[in-house]
């Protein structure tokens, strides 16, 4: 098919979506948004049960939350720029990124009081722990190149307008590629979500030791402060 009807174009979908969520946060994303796109992106994956890294996390609350503002009480105060080192194998590999960085340098340091957004750098480190087969959702008020295009595929773009007078957002998917011979993972295969490699999986009950608590509680990385509300609630 041609024109409209193309394959290329196939991929973009637009959503209108007027409303603001009732917390307001700068630069977030409209009434909705996080929930449709975790939808879509469940559909595009064929699965329900997914494992969830909200990057940039802001007022979003599915998955496993990272963002530098601790205000926003997320489950680790990271840069996402650096942030996979500081994990230490405690919380991935997951099936779905979603990311809603700072839009430019000026934007990232007048509302968040934050330094500057390398978009190749955040997006390298996404990549270290995101399954193949996977989904990077970035969204963004620009279309944003593909990351990596020999280990990434766009399979969708929604285009998102929100209220009169105001920038229409971006959300571009990129499904990362799978390797020869690879198949996709299970999230099984990590434990719960998100899961905790290296003998610190969540389990129902009691942790199987007290090590294992001040393991999950206590960051090698002295830049990453972890969320121990977060961490007590998975240990119940």
């Amino acid at each position: 098919m041609k024109g409209y009807k193309s394959e290329t174009q196939q991929k973009n979908i637009a959503w209108f979506l007027p409303r603001p969520k009732p917390d307001r946060y700068k630069g977030g994303m409209p009434l909705y948004g996080e929930d449709w796109l975790l939808d879509l992106a469940k559909d595009i994956l064929k699965k329900d049960d997914i494992s969830i890294l909200n990057l940039f996390c802001g007022m979003n609350q599915k998955g496993f939350r990272i963002d530098l503002n601790p205000e926003v009480k997320p489950d680790y105060v990271a840069d996402a720029h650096n942030f996979v080192k500081g994990l230490n194998g405690w919380a991935g590999p997951f099936d779905i990124i979603l990311a809603d960085p700072p839009y430019s340098n000026e934007e990232s340091k007048e509302l968040y009081n934050l330094g500057k957004i390398n978009y190749k750098k955040w997006t390298a480190e996404c990549d270290k722990v995101l399954k193949e087969g996977g989904l990077l959702i970035v969204y963004h008020k620009y279309v944003m190149p593909n990351p990596n295009p020999e280990k990434y595929e766009v399979v969708k773009r929604v285009f998102i307008g929100t209220r009169t007078y105001h920038l229409p957002r971006v959300a571009i998917f990129f499904r990362k590629k799978l390797s020869v011979g690879a198949s996709t993972q299970n999230p099984s295969d990590f434990g719960a979500t998100p899961s905790f490699n290296k003998g610190l999986k969540v389990r129902s009950g009691k942790p199987r030791s007290p090590k294992l608590k001040s393991k999950i509680l206590t960051s090698p990385n002295p830049n990453i402060k972890l969320n121990s509300e977060f961490c007590s609630q998975r240990l119940k």
